[in-house]
């Protein structure tokens, strides 16, 4: 049980980490050069942190080779994310985002753990995944905010992102070919290590050739916010990502992700009112088919192999 509460911790941390960036992109805008500084200030207060966490407890920093490999594609992975999650905030909307974001670490690493990892598609499984997915789209409307093909690239390139993100997590925690690995903290660790690295060579590089635009020409007002709102994006990340590869060590991957998925609807919904966005009658509906969803993995005689 303990497990499934480390799901749904992951899911609000997850919600509060789109929180900072979308304050962090409100008030310092959204070119490049401002998305990177928040996303090597991010990376680093987390890093910062475990380390002081294992300096307390004394607990040595350990990598295996299949492990750092891991931790290079996933960093890599959300250097590319990240960009493109900036833009979606400017093109379309918070929830969107977050819709987005939970639609493809549903349907990617679900589908994956079918094939992959072996796990039986089971009739409340197929369910729980049909339900949830209609939840995201009853969720959309076309014809409001951000419905501009931009955004819609956005989002789609979200959905991929974050799907290859959960992939490459479960890989890991399953590791099929019986690679050692490291501990999933120092894991989450050498993963926001190298992601706050990726970033400042790409922000060193846009400072050191690339022609500075309008957008980016600002100077950072209010330094201790900026470093704030960054940091409070990375911590929060970060243990959401901690929590989630600790709970995939017990909870198959398609029960999780539809967990997660479920949450993150509800909470993206919530946290769109607090930047103006309005809870309509199809957000509504969509908590319904949610919540019957995740209840569907959970129903006994549900629990039966169709494949």
């Amino acid at each position: 049980m303990i497990y499934y509460f480390l799901v749904i911790l992951s899911c609000l941390l997850t919600s509060g980490q789109m929180g900072f960036t979308k304050a962090y992109s409100a008030k310092y805008g959204d070119g490049m050069r401002a998305v990177y500084r928040c996303s090597v200030l991010s990376g680093l207060a987390f890093v910062v942190i475990m380390a002081v966490k294992d300096l307390i407890t004394k607990n040595p920093f350990e990598m295996t080779a299949f492990s750092f490999v891991i931790a290079i594609i996933f960093a890599l992975i959300n250097a590319v994310c990240i960009l493109f999650l900036f833009g979606g905030f400017k093109n379309g909307e918070v929830s969107r985002v977050v819709l987005f974001t939970n639609l493809g670490c549903l349907m990617v690493p679900t589908i994956f753990g079918f094939f992959y990892s072996g796990e039986a598609v089971t009739a409340g499984k197929i369910i729980c995944l049909v339900l949830i997915a209609a939840a995201l789209f009853v969720n959309l409307d076309f014809k409001a905010k951000g419905s501009n093909k931009k955004a819609i690239l956005y989002y789609v390139v979200i959905f991929i992102m974050n799907g290859l993100a959960c992939v490459v997590l479960a890989i890991h925690q399953k590791n099929k070919w019986g690679f050692v690995t490291t501990n999933e903290d120092d894991l989450t660790t050498t993963i926001m290590f190298l992601y706050a690295l990726m970033c400042l060579c790409v922000l060193g590089f846009l400072y050191g050739f690339r022609p500075v635009k309008e957008s980016d020409t600002g100077k950072v007002e209010n330094m201790p916010l900026c470093i704030c709102l960054s940091a409070g994006n990375g911590l929060l990340y970060g243990i959401a990502t901690l929590l989630q590869t600790i709970a995939l060590g017990f909870i198959p991957v398609s029960v999780q992700y539809p967990l997660l998925t479920g949450g993150g609807v509800v909470l993206g919904g919530l946290l769109g009112t607090l930047f103006g966005e309005k809870i309509d009658k199809k957000f509504a509906i969509s908590c319904v088919l949610v919540i019957a969803g995740t209840i569907a993995l959970g129903v006994p005689f549900l629990d039966f192999a169709i494949l």
